[in-house]
Formats: C-alpha cells, sequence, structure tokens
C-alpha cells in the first residue's frame, strides 16, 4: 500500500506482491495524473487519485483479485495507451469522464462503473466471454463494450446514460440479458451486435432517439428479443440476412417502435400481443414472418418477402383498433397470407 501526497505519482518500474496480496496505490494533491508505465501485479488492484486522472500505459494483473481504478476532481478520466488488464475478478472504478480500455484486456467481470460528468466509456475484452457484475452508469455519453471469444452477459445489470444522444455499441459472440437488465441511451443511437452468436435476451433496451436512429439487432445465430422501445425511431432486426436463425420475442417483451425492418435467413414470430408498431417499412425472410399489433392501425411502407421462390414462408400480419395498410406494396409468399386489421 502506497499513499502520495504530493503533486501526483508515477509508477515507471515494476510493482508485484510477494505473498499475493493487494496492490494499492493512491495519490492526491494536484490534478496530475497517476500514471502507470511499468507493470503492477497482486492478487486484486487498487488505483486511486483524488484529485487527478489515471493514465495507464502498462500491464496490470489482478489474477483473481478485482481492478479497481479510481479518478475524482474536476473532468478527470482513465486512459490506456498500452498494456493489459488481465483478472478473473472485476473490473470496477468511477471517473469524471471518460474511462478507456481499448486494449486487449483479458477481465472476466465488469461492474459497477460510474462517470459522474460527460464522458464515454470504452471497453475491448478478449479474454472469452465478458459478465457484467454491476451497472455502467453514465451522466452523459456513449458506451462501447466488446468482448471476443465469448458472449457478452449483461445478466440483471444495467448500462444507462442519463442524458445525451451517444452511441451505445455491446458486441459479443452471442449477448445475453436477463429480465432486470435495462439498456438505456437516453437519445442515443443502440447496436446488439452478436457476432454470429445466440441473442437472449430478456430485459428492455430503450432509447428515445428519433428515426432514422434507434435499435439494430444484427449478426446472430439465433435471436429471442426483450423489450425494445424505441417509440420515435426505428427497431432493426438483422442487416442483409445476417441473423441465421429463428427469431422469436421472450415471453412479456414488447416492441414499440415508428418504424420496423427485419431482414433475416429463417423464420420470425412477432406475436405477442401488445406490440406497438407504426410503420413496417420492410420485411425480408426466408420463412415464416408473423407481427401482431396493437398501435390502432399499421402502415406498411415496405414490400414484404419470404421466399426465395423455393423455401416455404408464409406471412401473418395484423392490426387491431385501426385499418391495415399495404397500400401499393407487394407481399410475396411460398405459404398462407393472412391479413387482419380493423
Amino acid at each position: 500500500t502506497l499513499v502520495d501526497t504530493n503533486l501526483g505519482l508515477t509508477v515507471s518500474g515494476d510493482v508485484k506482491t510477494n505473498n499475493s496480496g493487494l496492490v494499492s496505490i493512491t495519490t492526491s494533491g494536484s490534478p496530475s495524473a497517476l500514471s502507470v508505465t511499468g507493470s503492477i501485479e497482486g492478487d486484486g488492484i487498487t488505483l486511486t487519485n483524488n484529485f487527478g486522472g489515471i493514465a495507464l500505459g502498462g500491464n496490470l494483473t489482478a489474477n483473481a483479485g478485482n481492478v479497481t481504478l479510481t479518478a475524482t476532481g474536476g473532468a478527470q478520466t482513465i486512459t490506456q495507451s498500452a498494456g493489459v488488464i488481465t483478472t478473473t475478478g472485476v473490473l470496477t472504478g468511477t471517473s469524471v469522464a471518460n474511462a478507456t480500455f481499448s486494449q486487449a484486456n483479458e477481465i472476466a467481470k465488469l461492474g459497477p462503473f460510474n462517470l459522474s460528468a460527460s464522458g464515454n466509456f470504452v471497453l475491448n475484452d478478449v479474454s472469452g466471454g465478458l459478465e457484467l457484475a454491476g451497472n455502467v452508469s453514465l451522466n452523459s455519453g456513449g458506451v462501447n463494450i466488446t468482448t471476443a471469444g465469448g458472449a457478452l452477459n449483461l445478466s440483471n445489470f444495467n448500462v444507462i446514460s442519463d442524458s445525451g444522444n451517444n452511441q451505445f455499441t455491446l458486441t459479443g459472440v452471442g449477448v445475453t440479458q436477463g429480465a432486470g437488465s435495462l439498456i438505456d441511451a437516453d437519445s442515443g443511437n443502440i447496436l446488439i451486435d452478436a457476432q454470429d452468436g445466440a441473442i437472449d435476451m430478456n430485459g428492455t433496451t430503450f432509447t428515445l432517439a428519433a428515426a432514422p436512429n434507434g435499435i439494430t439487432i444484427q449478426d446472430a445465430s439465433t435471436a429471442t428479443l426483450g423489450t425494445l422501445t424505441a417509440a420515435s425511431g426505428n427497431v432493426t432486426i438483422g442487416v442483409g440476412g445476417d441473423i441465421l436463425g429463428a427469431i422469436t420475442q421472450s415471453a412479456s417483451a414488447v416492441i414499440t417502435t415508428t418504424n420496423l425492418r427485419v431482414s433475416t435467413e429463417n423464420s420470425v414470430d412477432l406475436s405477442n400481443t401488445n406490440n406497438v408498431i407504426t410503420n413496417l417499412v420492410g420485411v425480408s425472410t426466408l420463412g415464416d414472418f408473423k407481427l401482431v399489433d396493437s398501435t390502432f392501425g399499421l402502415v406498411l411502407l415496405g414490400n414484404v418477402v419470404t421466399t426465395n421462390g423455393t423455401n416455404p414462408g408464409g406471412v401473418s400480419i395484423s392490426t387491431t383498433g385501426g385499418i391495415l395498410n399495404v397500400g401499393t406494396r407487394d407481399i410475396t409468399a411460398n405459404g398462407d397470407i393472412t391479413l387482419v386489421g380493423d
């Protein structure tokens, strides 16, 4: 344990505990950074700058312990220019502004992590999967969390920004979300990218973004969708047919959007009864397409195609309390077509 009170601190050499104990370094007294250019290893690492930022340029190896980073006072940031963070424990911390971990980090769990002012949170992980152990909370900013080689598991924790219109990107080889989890980008765009893995979302994804922005779900083997709310924006399920398996909604899920677009290589069942969709702006599937809408009318602004000419694929679209307006749009299927409006 080291406590410094003078003009910030640079850790330029290697620090390692011989008894696998915690490494704790604290500096206070000026807006200068706590700079780490050497390597630090212990059974847990705690770095604190009470009046400045943290600049990481060396390896942090916490073994099974946690990595806790705290940068407070002014518009302070946490940056990573080199080195990697390695822990089978948890990365947690607090920053006033940006917290950026863009190197090839190996982290088992993340959170809680809090940004108290305007700033972005960026984390790149290559450990084979990442699980949230607490909320990632921003005052106003964007989020980019990526894990390679395994799923991004949000569990029942939140990824939220209280204000702003910044991009949220969540990427893993599969993305899972518990029923108690909330993704809330305020007015920002949201991208969920499963990198050919399975999507299993049971919580809520929310944005106030206006069209053409909104929520995009893409690049999955299969997808179970939770509640998707982009009341003034778009909900896009699949891009260029990059969801290969079946798409369904979890039991209590609701899609609320101005514009819904679907592009997949399999069947799509969006038949939960409380969906609120204003416009269906295009559907391309290689299997049955089912949609139930309760928004007092539905307008087709794009064609609905569920077959390539050989595969079976029917269409069932219903709306309650209003007209189903097909207009001049085509509906092409290799199966039954059922259209219902009031």
